[in-house]
Parts: structure tokens; C-alpha cells; sequence
């Protein structure tokens, strides 16, 4: 008995070997796929497959292989297989097809062997319904609404909280052109754009407060501060998204205080961001599975593909951090290598200079070039990195995770989202140390691609951009400037007025005109723009000097319409009843007529020079015209007792202009108190 029990024991001992040495394996899958997906009453678009080996991995043949559906969405009907019982042909290979039922969920197929009980296969099909991908793209589109919103109010938040004086901080310390790399990256990383500050910068060159030269540093040290926001997003922070939202809320509308609110727009724009990650990984999932898009994802590992894709994407969307958060959104669904994800962000960051192209389209030839510079930095950064594309990945996968090669859906979710940040950040930083050497052969090239044009002339503000609209003392100091350029041309209205009285020149009449028109229309621009800086939060500061422009430009209005209403009309009208001043007199108007034109000049050209302390110098000019015009209406009345015919002729006349005079000096005396403070 007890060698029978023995018997029997070794016998299905080795018929258990024997039978777990059978392999029934999967080949239903390609690449990439973990389950399969179709559209609901309808056949799936590949077959079940199955191959059954022996243990030396030889195919066996013509074994029965059993298909049956474990499980299906409630209430389904219409599904099924169109065999279930499937013999092995010579490759060992078993298929049937599946039809979807009429309901969308998950099915379940079981597919087994009696050679392989302990190894049977579970398959998972997911039915959609036909409109999934319309549906899936817009609920995508709104995952990254949300996450452009979050980003832009996250970056208003921090530029209200601590950034007030970054514009001013961009004009003033970018000298030396390392440290214009470092306030570039800082002020980036801050307001969370390199667009943006870009357009700052064209906005600045265009006021004439920096040049190319300058403004280079800057723009390579913002490409590194952009990188910033794709390190953020690679730390996976999704499933508190909601709580960040929540505090975010409580600081913004319970905090009584600008700075708390301000640090609630940082976090409630920080909990949207991530929201927006969150919803754009979900609602792609379902991609994960369907086949066209994962044979698309491995098509972007062909570098130029992937450089094309990025591009184009980034250049719809005007953010490389928005694509970059997209891209890292999708390594966390393990559908992007960082393979594919390497050119792809190379592309974004041509992409992004579609923004600096925009903002310099109106702007002049140096802001022009300072957009081209961006461009070029990227698209050469690109070129030169594109010949060691698999090297540097290998780099970065050795920096990340020491050498982690990720390419099932698990280790991609696991480890390319931070590789994908380690990558974007690193080639920054490369990129910036191999051209900065060289930024004035830049500044030469970009100045050669877009030479000077002389007869290049515009009939609109030179300075003002509504684009820095967001940072007040940017857009102050370009008011300013408009301001002055304004003031300028009100003072060759001025000049003109003198020739004319000279020459008799109808011409110059004409030209005065036309000055007047454009003064005009400069003049409201200016006005509206000051009033959209005063929507924005001001400082006390700020909002003190936004109302003294709008004086300054509401006086040197005034002084135009003189001029343009009252100076030019004495001067047609002496013109028209051909009489000429007595030479006394003209030598007289002459000379207040200088007077007044130093005070122009000098009121402006040093206020432009941030010099205030000429403001008394200014005032006591004005007290030296009140004594000058008392001189000289007295010498008048003197030539009139004299009978002088001239003076007899043009006293209304002379009057007039003196009192076109006192007015003048009036207005550019409030001006010069403005500047003092004294509002």
C-alpha cells in the first residue's frame, strides 16, 4: 500500500511538471498596449490571439484553446465571440473575434488551456462609446484651460506679491550680461513666462531704455527661468490639487489684506494648474489602449517629427511651460518615452517665440531684433543638440535615475515625468553657457538679417505696449517716454510758429496742422493706456505718478491747442493782410520766444534724464518771463505813443502772442510743480 501511495504521488508530481511546463502566452497586445478598446456594437479592430508552447518554447499543435466572456458591463447585450473553442495551428497560435455589446464599460474574456490550468488569461476590453474621441479632446482642452489659467493667475499672484519692481530690477541690471542671464532666469521663474518677459524686454528696447546687446542676456536667462514651471508640474502633486484650491480660495477671499490675497492667487492658481494636469491625464487615459494614437506617440521618437508636433503645438497654445506640462501630463499616463518627449520639447521652445514675434511686430527695428535673437537662440540650440539627441537622453537617464531606461507604461509613469523636467531644464542651461560667450556675434548677425531703415516711419506711439499692461512700473516708465516724444513734438510746433512769423511760409502753417492732428491722437492713446495702468493694483507710489502724467499730458495738450488754435491764426491772419511786425517788437517776441523754448528744452530733456532737480531752475525761468513780458509790453505801448504805423498795425496781434507766451510758460511752470510733487 504504502509503494502504491508513492507510485501514485510520483506520477502526479511529474504530470505537473510536464503540464506547468506549458506556456499559453498573450499576443494579442502590440506594443505599448495593456488592454484593448473599441467602439460599442461594433467588432474590435484586431483579433484575440494566443500562442501555446511546450517547455523548450516549441509551438504545439492542435490543441484545443477556450474563449469565454467572464465578464460584461450591466445590462449588455449584442456581444460576442465567433468561436470559442479554437484549435492551435502550426504556430501554436489560437484567434477568435470579439463583438462589443451595446453598452460601454469593461469586458472581461478568459482564455485557458487544459495543458496551462494555473495560467489562464485574463483580457480586458473597454467599449466607448463613438463620440470618446470628441468628447476626450474637449474635456482635454479644458484640462489645459484650466492649466493655462492656473499658470497665468499663479504667475499674477507672484508679481503682485514680489514683483512690482521686477521690470525695473530688468532695466537696471542687465550691464554685464551674466548678470542679465541671472535677473532673466529670476524674473522668468517669477512670473512664470519667458514670453512675457521677453515682451518686456521688446517693450524696453522700443522705449530706447535697453539695448540689443542688453536685452540678450536677458532672453537666454528667461529660457532658463521657463523651465521652472515643467520641475514644478513633474512633482506628482494631482491628488491635492483640490486641497491647494481650497487654501488658495480661504487666503483670497477671507484674507483682508492685498499681500494675503496675493499669496491666495499663488496657491489657488497653483491648485489649478495641477487640476488641469489631473483632468488632462484622465480623460487621455482611454488613449493609453488605442492602438492609432499609441503607434503616433512611438512616431515621435523620429526626432524631426517630434520637433514639427511640438512646435506646432506650442505655437497654437503661446506657452513652451503649458506644451511641456501637456507632455509630462502624458508620461504620467505612461504614454510618452523620454525618447519621443526630448524633441518634442526642443520644439516648444521654437514654438514659444511665435509670442516675441507678435509683440514686435509693431515695435521698432532693435525690438524687432531682440524677438529674432529669441528665435535664433532656440533654433540653433535645437540644431546644435539635434545630432546627440540619443546621447542626451542616456545623459539624462543617468542624472535622473541612475540610468533608468524606461519603456513599459509603469516605468514611464514612474520616471519620465522628472526626466522630462531634467531634460528640458539641462539643455537650458547648455545651451545658454555655449552662446553666451558669444551674445555681441549675435546682437551683429541679428542686426545684419534686419538692417536699419531710414525712411522707415510710423503714425502711431512709438513706446507704449499694451502687452506689459501687468507690470505698472514698465508701463509708467513707457508712458513716459511717450510722454516726452509728445512733448518734443509740441515744442516743433512751437519752433515752427517762430519761422513762420519770419518767413511768411504758409507751408509751415500746414505742417503746424498736421503736427496738431497727430499730437492729438498721441495724446488720447496716451490717456486711455494710463487708465488701463490704473485698472491693474497700484502702489501708492504708482498710482501717484499715473495721475501726474495724466496732468503733464493734459498740459501739454493745452499747450498745443495754443499754439495750433490762438499762435497760428495771429500769424494767417498777419499773412493775409500782408503787414509785418515793427523789428522792435519782433526782436522782442524773438527773444521771449527763446526764453520759452529753453524752458521747453530744458523741462524735458531733464525730466527724461531723471534730473528734478531742475524743477526750481525751471520755476524761476517763468518768474524771469513775467519780468521779460512786462519789458516788453511796456516797450510796445512806447512805439504805439510813438506812432510807430507798424506797431499801430499789429498791436492786437503782438498782445495776443505775448499772451500765447504767458500761457505757455504757465503750463510748462504746472508741469515742472507736477514733477516737484506738487500736484
Amino acid at each position: 500500500m504504502k509503494k502504491l501511495l508513492i507510485l501514485i504521488l510520483s506520477f502526479l508530481f511529474f504530470y505537473n511538471i510536464e503540464i506547468f511546463s506549458y506556456q499559453l502566452i498573450n499576443n494579442t497586445f502590440k506594443p505599448g498596449q495593456q488592454k484593448l478598446t473599441g467602439i460599442k456594437n461594433k467588432d474590435l479592430d484586431q483579433p484575440i490571439i494566443v500562442k501555446l508552447t511546450d517547455k523548450e518554447g516549441k509551438p504545439v499543435i492542435n490543441e484545443p484553446i477556450y474563449f469565454s466572456i467572464y465578464k460584461t458591463p450591466s445590462k449588455a447585450n449584442g456581444h460576442n465571440l465567433s468561436d470559442t473553442i479554437v484549435y492551435t495551428d502550426t504556430n501554436g497560435i489560437a484567434q477568435t473575434y470579439f463583438k462589443l455589446g451595446d453598452k460601454e464599460g469593461n469586458y472581461l474574456l478568459l482564455i485557458s488551456s487544459k495543458l496551462t490550468p494555473q495560467k489562464n488569461i485574463i483580457l480586458e476590453i473597454e467599449s466607448l462609446s463613438k463620440w470618446w474621441i470628441t468628447i476626450t479632446i474637449v474635456a482635454l482642452l479644458g484640462g489645459l484651460a484650466l492649466f493655462l489659467y492656473g499658470m497665468d493667475l499663479m504667475g499674477k499672484g507672484l508679481t503682485k506679491y514680489g514683483g512690482a519692481q521686477l521690470s525695473g530690477i530688468l532695466r537696471k541690471l542687465t550691464a554685464n550680461r551674466f548678470l542679465g542671464v541671472i535677473v532673466g532666469a529670476i524674473v522668468t521663474a517669477i512670473i512664470q513666462s519667458s514670453s512675457a518677459t521677453t515682451v518686456i524686454v521688446v517693450g524696453f528696447i522700443n522705449a530706447g531704455l535697453m539695448t540689443l546687446s542688453q536685452s540678450i542676456g536677458i532672453i537666454l536667462g528667461a529660457n532658463i527661468g521657463t523651465t521652472i514651471t515643467a520641475q514644478i508640474v513633474a512633482f506628482k502633486l494631482t491628488d491635492y490639487a483640490l486641497l491647494f484650491i481650497a487654501i488658495g480660495f480661504a487666503f483670497l477671499f477671507i484674507g483682508k489684506e492685498n499681500r494675503t490675497k496675493y499669496i491666495g492667487e499663488i496657491i489657488l492658481g497653483f491648485g489649478i494648474l495641477f487640476y488641469g494636469i489631473k483632468i488632462m491625464g484622465e480623460v487621455m487615459e482611454p488613449f493609453r489602449y488605442y492602438q492609432p494614437f499609441i503607434e503616433y506617440m512611438h512616431s515621435l521618437e523620429n526626432p524631426v517629427t517630434g520637433i514639427l508636433v511640438g512646435m506646432i503645438f506650442t505655437a497654437i497654445i503661446q506657452s513652451s511651460s503649458a506644451a511641456t506640462g501637456v507632455f509630462i501630463a502624458l508620461a504620467f499616463q505612461g504614454m510618452l518615452t523620454l525618447k519621443a518627449a526630448i524633441p518634442l520639447t526642443f520644439g516648444a521652445n521654437i514654438g514659444t517665440c511665435v509670442t516675441a514675434m507678435l509683440a514686435s511686430m509693431n515695435a521698432n527695428r532693435e525690438a524687432k531684433r531682440a524677438a529674432l535673437a529669441h528665435i535664433l537662440f532656440n533654433v540653433l540650440s535645437t540644431i546644435i543638440f539635434f545630432p546627440f539627441f540619443d546621447h542626451y537622453e542616456r545623459l539624462i537617464e543617468y542624472i535622473s535615475f541612475n540610468g533608468i531606461h524606461a519603456l513599459n507604461p509603469q516605468d514611464i509613469a514612474n520616471y519620465v515625468p522628472r526626466q522630462i523636467a531634467h531634460a528640458h531644464s539641462i539643455a537650458k542651461i547648455i545651451a545658454v553657457i555655449l552662446f553666451l560667450p558669444f551674445t555681441n556675434i549675435l546682437a551683429k548677425f541679428c542686426i545684419w538679417i534686419l538692417p536699419y531703415n531710414k525712411n522707415e516711419k510710423k503714425v502711431t506711439t512709438k513706446f507704449l505696449d499694451e502687452k506689459v499692461l501687468l507690470f505698472p512700473e514698465t508701463a509708467l516708465s513707457l508712458s513716459k517716454r511717450e510722454i516726452i516724444r509728445v512733448a518734443f513734438s509740441t515744442k516743433k510746433m512751437f519752433d515752427n510758429a517762430m519761422i513762420a512769423i519770419e518767413t511768411k511760409d504758409i507751408e509751415l502753417i500746414n505742417q503746424v496742422i498736421k503736427y496738431d492732428d497727430k499730437i492729438d491722437y498721441l495724446e488720447d492713446i496716451i490717456k486711455r493706456y494710463l487708465m488701463q495702468i490704473g485698472k491693474t493694483q497700484l502702489t501708492e507710489q504708482q498710482a501717484k505718478m499715473q495721475i501726474s502724467y495724466l496732468y503733464i499730458t493734459e498740459h501739454i495738450e493745452h499747450i498745443a491747442d495754443i499754439i495750433y488754435k490762438e499762435m497760428m491764426k495771429l500769424i494767417q491772419k498777419m499773412i493775409d493782410k500782408k503787414i509785418k511786425f515793427y523789428s522792435k517788437d519782433l526782436k522782442n517776441l524773438m527773444e521771449y520766444h527763446k526764453l520759452t523754448e529753453q524752458i521747453f528744452q530744458k523741462l524735458f530733456t531733464e525730466w527724461e534724464k531723471e534730473n528734478l532737480s531742475v524743477v526750481d531752475e525751471i520755476i524761476s525761468l517763468k518768474n524771469q518771463s513775467i519780468k521779460l513780458e512786462n519789458t516788453i509790453k511796456k516797450e510796445h505801448y512806447n512805439y504805439i505813443f510813438e506812432n510807430i504805423q507798424e506797431a499801430l498795425d499789429t498791436d492786437s496781434i503782438v498782445l495776443d502772442l505775448i499772451n500765447c507766451y504767458r500761457q505757455i510758460n504757465s503750463k510748462l511752470a504746472s508741469i515742472a510743480f507736477i514733477l516737484k510733487g506738487d500736484l
